[in-house]
């Protein structure tokens, strides 16, 4: 099946977690209709796209955070300045590809294999 994408073992977990059946047990039009309603959060999701690594609730509890940070902030500092926020996983890890291409970007120039021209 296209949409398990080597991810069985991640399928195998959800749905005992989330449906309370058996994966091989379903047959596979069924399957299909609940691997697509699969909520954020579960681990077929989180290894398909990290900004749905975390679950609903988890979301809207970083909001909640960020809103009492930004409250926080403005009673503190200047308005103008940006509050800091509850860093999702979307960002972490686009954080992370910039820090590794940064990294690679910098060992090429340490090598100095430059092309006269």
């Amino acid at each position: 099946m296209e949409l398990e994408r080597g991810l069985v073992r991640e399928l195998r977990h959800d749905f005992r977690s989330e449906y309370h059946v058996c994966y091989d047990e379903v047959d596979a039009g069924e399957a299909v209709d609940l691997i697509k309603t699969l909520p954020r959060g579960s681990a077929y999701r989180a290894a398909l796209d990290v900004a749905d690594s975390w679950p609903d609730w988890r979301y809207e509890m970083a909001a909640v955070r960020d809103c009492l940070l930004n409250l926080m902030w403005r009673a503190a500092m200047t308005p103008t300045e940006e509050s800091p926020h509850v860093p999702r996983p979307a960002e972490v890890a686009s954080a992370a590809a910039k820090r590794a291409k940064s990294k690679q970007v910098k060992a090429t120039l340490e090598q100095g294999a430059w092309e006269d021209v």
